[in-house]
């Protein structure tokens, strides 16, 4: 089996690697070894908030959640990750994390049914940007 990862690079891209191993994690930037089978512009990668209106986050318009939830109705969040998200079936995406543990909880479940590859972004409060975390 091979795998396909996406990472990001200096400037508005992503690599796609296939077969890779990180070598060095330094700020939003991996080194890797594998072979880059596709350079591909961030902007063409589907972003979501997971969540409306907790944050600004440029580039991004489109929220898995909307502002209210409840946060013990699982199955409704479930549903919800699955409409939002089912039309990138085998697909990657940014989500940025923006909300409750249990709407994140919802969508990777439905991220891993739908084997939609995904990178989470999270808020670094010292630098004000977005850091990559792969799932």
């Amino acid at each position: 089996m091979i795998t396909l990862k996406v990472y990001p690079v200096t400037g508005n891209a992503f690599h796609k690697v296939v077969e890779d191993s990180c070598v060095n994690w330094e700020s939003s930037c991996y080194e890797f070894e594998g072979t880059i089978v596709e350079t591909v512009p961030s902007n063409s990668i589907p972003k979501f908030a997971l969540c409306e209106g907790r944050h600004v986050i440029h580039g991004v318009t489109v929220s898995i959640f909307g502002n209210s939830v409840d946060p013990k109705n699982l199955r409704s969040l479930q549903v919800t990750a699955m409409k939002k998200l089912q039309a990138y079936s085998g697909q990657y995406v940014q989500i940025y994390v923006t909300g409750l543990t249990v709407t994140l909880i919802e969508t990777l479940k439905v991220c891993r049914d739908l084997n939609i590859e995904i990178t989470l972004m999270h808020y670094d409060k010292d630098t004000g940007d977005y850091y990559p975390q792969e799932v």
